[in-house]
């Protein structure tokens, strides 16, 4: 059966992370893949939704070439992004997980500090990916894709603690379904 929610869902997503990529500009393109990782949509969804788009005029495809197929969006497709940043309102679920995060990123940059295993520039690398989740934080519309890649980052440098491993990778599976 069809979850027509779900689809709309992830135009929605797919729409605003275009519109967001482009700069809400005619004239700036991005790739399928930056769209799929901001949107949190799988390879074949961001190709099926993106076909879907294109039929609709909201956005158009540059060149092709699968995920690195470059994406425009359309006047109309910014009227509908903008459409939808007007009367979207955070979920109570989007706030609480916005102050799960913003601890879980103190915890962090505590933790950083105190980790000897690490070099200085691992160091220097997760100090930075934490800073620009906060900095995400605070936006109106915080990009998810940033966030969801600085955790994963900080999965990957620092796989030898196990806690802090365990928790960024927590966080990366819990934000691809905001």
């Amino acid at each position: 059966m069809v979850d027509v929610e779900k689809r709309e869902r992830e135009r929605d997503n797919y729409l605003l992370a275009l519109y967001e990529l482009a700069d809400g500009m005619v004239t700036h393109w991005t790739t399928h893949r930056a769209i799929a990782s901001d949107a949190g949509l799988s390879d074949r969804e961001v190709q099926e939704v993106g076909q879907h788009l294109v039929q609709q005029r909201l956005c158009k495809f540059e060149t092709m070439g699968g995920l690195e197929g470059s994406v425009s969006i359309t006047p109309l497709g910014i009227d509908k992004a903008e459409q939808l940043l007007r009367t979207r309102t955070p979920r109570i679920s989007d706030q609480e997980l916005i102050r799960n995060v913003e601890v879980i990123v103190q915890v962090l940059l505590i933790e950083v500090e105190r980790e000897t295993s690490l070099s200085g520039d691992d160091r220097l690398n997760i100090t930075t990916d934490l800073q620009s989740v906060q900095a995400q934080l605070m936006a109106p519309l915080p990009n998810r894709g940033i966030i969801k890649a600085g955790f994963e980052r900080i999965r990957q440098i620092w796989p030898t603690v196990v806690t802090v491993s365990t928790v960024a990778a927590n966080f990366v599976t819990v934000l691809r379904g905001w």
